[in-house]
């Protein structure tokens, strides 16, 4: 698809230049997307007049012939920083290539034109930090809290600064999520723990009960309190405890991602110990009208028969109007009635009851918690309260990395390593600072 896609990008020069118009970063961009795809006359045309002296198109083809040995065939920009020196925008665009990864650095000048190009190898993202965490600014730790029947694992991020400090719990999304809600090569809460605790914000995340004590989940009667109680609340309620037993913090916020929001919400309706809730592409639907929205949302590409889509919509439907019996399976070990429970822990009843300091972020490209669905509906429901804050990100995914743009959205786009964006970070602590002066 991204070769199809290039193929038209660059099927002529004067589109290619017109793309580029009189932004740095599409200059910039368009200039490494030339190069990957071999157009040297368009990278030539970009060119300030001492690039095109001393990297003409026959350096441009040695070039791409070195740096394909060197790192194999482009896949994927990773990430883009952007800095100003000496007046020349600097583009460092972190790359995924076939055989390892690449920092290839373009400069851009006052005009607009390039005038510096080069790469260098770069570390995979497993080994790396996020380009705003600051690891000489926070220290971490493992912790363990919980009861001895189900324990709990985690990690604590404390910032090097004078205590007090603020505190954000992160709650994980569906399934058996770990601290750092790994997904392929990413990690995003570790990605915001570290960016938050290099800005001065402590930070609490763990193990979800089902990443540590799956098979014994499967292998135990659910609780009388429900599975939601025995997957999300009952270790949320005693992070929280072990939040608030910790001399060195002050307030003590809720953050849950997905799903993990759905339960944040509920959680803070009583807590005592809370200061502000964080819904980070929080749902609001119900559990079988997202199921319903998704297998319609994937029909288009599945090439199934119409009929199979008629019935699981008609198999959902059912349970939004509670007409199953619970113990039907949906997929080994999910039930109806685990969809059944979740309906009594909805987003939009629990914020009716939440009296905290709000803020729901949302990625305006997320397929799963959708700007339709879900955001949207809570900014009506919710916006004109002072108590919340809403706020979505153009470009972004539901881990809240950057992603494509006009283009259908699967699972598959987690494979491609990044972090968190910083304009995420930066808000949550902008928000965090408003609260805590109010």
């Amino acid at each position: 698809m991204k070769k199809m896609m290039w193929a038209t990008l660059f099927a002529c020069l004067y589109f290619a230049t017109l793309l580029a118009g009189s932004d740095p970063k599409a200059t910039a961009k368009t200039y490494l997307e030339s190069f990957f795809k071999r157009d040297f006359e368009t990278m030539w045309t970009l060119q300030d007049e001492t690039m095109r002296r001393v990297f003409g198109k026959q350096a441009m083809e040695q070039s791409s012939k070195t740096i394909e040995v060197a790192f194999g065939a482009f896949e994927a920009i990773l990430s883009i920083e952007e800095s100003e020196v000496q007046g020349y925008h600097v583009f460092l665009f972190y790359t995924k290539m076939q055989k390892s990864y690449a920092q290839i650095t373009v400069s851009v000048d006052s005009q607009n034109l390039v005038a510096g190009f080069y790469a260098k190898p770069a570390p995979s993202p497993s080994a790396l930090t996020p380009p705003y965490a600051d690891t000489q600014r926070f220290t971490e730790e493992e912790v363990v809290f919980g009861s001895e029947q189900w324990p709990v694992y985690g990690a604590l991020t404390l910032p090097k600064i004078d205590a007090p400090y603020p505190l954000v719990i992160l709650v994980g999304g569906s399934g058996p999520t770990d601290r750092d809600s790994t997904i392929g090569p990413n990690k995003p809460f570790r990605d915001l723990a570290y960016g938050l605790s290099s800005a001065g914000v402590a930070v609490l995340r763990y193990d979800k009960r089902p990443a540590t004590h799956g098979e014994r989940m499967l292998l135990s009667e659910t609780s009388e309190r429900g599975a939601v109680w025995d997957e999300y609340l009952e270790d949320l309620e005693a992070a929280i405890a072990y939040a608030s037993e910790l001399e060195s913090i002050g307030p003590i916020y809720l953050a849950g991602h997905s799903l993990g929001g759905q339960a944040a919400a509920y959680v803070a309706i009583e807590s005592e110990c809370l200061s502000g809730l964080i819904l980070l592409a929080a749902p609001a639907r119900r559990f079988a009208q997202i199921s319903i929205d998704q297998n319609r949302y994937f029909f288009s590409s599945s090439g199934l028969p119409q009929e199979q889509l008629d019935a699981v919509v008609s198999f959902f439907q059912s349970v939004l109007n509670r007409e199953l019996p619970p113990e039907i399976e949906i997929q080994p070990g999910l039930t109806v009635g685990y969809l059944y429970d979740w309906d009594r822990y909805q987003t939009m009843d629990s914020l009716e009851k939440v009296r905290l300091p709000v803020i729901a972020l949302q990625g305006e490209e997320d397929f799963q918690a959708t700007m339709d669905g879900d955001f949207l509906p809570l900014k009506e429901a919710f916006g004109d309260s002072s108590r919340f804050t809403f706020k979505s990100f153009p470009g972004l995914n539901h881990l809240f990395m950057r992603t494509e743009t006009d283009v259908f959205h699967t699972v598959d786009e987690y494979q491609t390593e990044g972090f968190v964006a910083y304009e995420v970070i930066d808000t949550l602590l902008s928000w965090i600072r408003q609260t805590r002066s109010e």
